[in-house]
């Protein structure tokens, strides 16, 4: 939110979203169904991100502010933790919150077929 003179502008929040060194089909497709859904709003980075530059928030906070993104996804999938999607928000270029979710099951919708949209 931001005002120039007497008007109140509302900008969007930006999503990055992030993809993990390892990655299993139903992970990426998850990620891809989130690229889908928060469209225009979503940037989707086709480098791979390994899990060791996400251990402090300064890698984070650096590419976020980088793209102008308020918030972030970040799929991957390993032996430690199979199928996970790590969801963040950020406040003034600090994160304030993160969160961590398991996919334990997940329905596609066979009209999107990711396979042809975008490769990695």
């Amino acid at each position: 939110v931001w005002l120039a003179g007497q008007e109140l502008y509302k900008t969007e929040r930006v999503a990055l979203l992030l993809r993990g060194a390892s990655l299993d089909e139903e992970t990426k497709c998850n990620l891809l169904d989130l690229n889908t859904l928060k469209k225009p709003n979503a940037l989707l980075l086709g480098e791979k991100i390994d899990g060791g530059k996400l251990q402090g928030n300064s890698f984070l906070e650096d590419i976020c502010r980088k793209k102008r993104a308020s918030m972030y996804i970040h799929a991957s999938s390993t032996q430690k933790k199979p199928r996970n999607l790590a969801f963040g928000r950020l406040f003034n270029e600090k994160i304030l919150d993160h969160f961590e979710f398991k996919i334990t099951r997940s329905s596609r919708n066979e009209s999107n077929n990711h396979t042809s949209v975008r490769k990695f």
